[in-house]
């Protein structure tokens, strides 16, 4: 994933910077608790919504592909957490000697998933603020360490949180050269973990 953004070093610089590659000036977001016009909670509610379905047909996936009776697969497989589910299906493309391209596809699409999944846990656990076309989220109240301070802040674009919206339904496929292209035709948020 090739996403070049640097975020802002600190939240309080209300002097300068309109651009939010630059830095975010307090004055120019508006608080969620201040009201947020409808199409935000909308587009953050899509995204959050599209994860949850897609976390659910990845578990019926990795299901589906032990090749036990659902009912004995239910109890085997149980109700895993999300990257338990995702580190499963490609172990049991592994186990039934599912082709080596196969393979490969599942651990690529397994990296999507995470991406998707670390924009997701962003989205959901920190409160948002806005500006026309921008999302802030800021962890400081609940950051257990500070240091960087970068760390604490994220940002994207509406837009980019629609694409990946858009991405993550895409995900309940593994065509490969499907997800690819439209990745590389589309502008994304930027990885929290970069």
């Amino acid at each position: 994933m090739s996403m070049e953004f640097q975020v802002p070093y600190s939240d309080y610089n209300v002097l300068e910077h309109q651009d939010p590659d630059e830095a975010y000036c307090s004055v120019d977001y508006v608080s969620a608790a201040g009201g947020m016009p409808d199409d935000i909670p909308a587009i953050i509610g899509r995204f959050l919504f599209t994860c949850a379905s897609l976390e659910g047909v990845i578990v019926s996936q990795v299901r589906a592909e032990t090749g036990m009776p659902d009912r004995l697969a239910r109890i085997v497989v149980g109700a895993p957490k999300l990257h338990a589910a995702v580190a499963l299906r490609v172990k049991v493309a592994i186990a039934s000697d599912a082709s080596a391209d196969r393979v490969e596809d599942l651990k690529a699409w397994k990296k999507r998933v995470e991406y998707v999944f670390r924009v997701r846990n962003v989205v959901a656990h920190q409160e948002p603020a806005w500006r026309p076309g921008w999302l802030r989220y800021h962890n400081y109240p609940m950051a257990t360490q500070i240091d960087p301070p970068e760390r604490l802040i994220y940002v994207c674009r509406t837009d980019e949180l629609l694409n990946l919206t858009t991405y993550a339904r895409m995900l309940t496929s593994t065509d490969p050269t499907q997800l690819e292209d439209f990745f590389n035709s589309h502008q994304f948020p930027p990885d929290p973990q970069a």
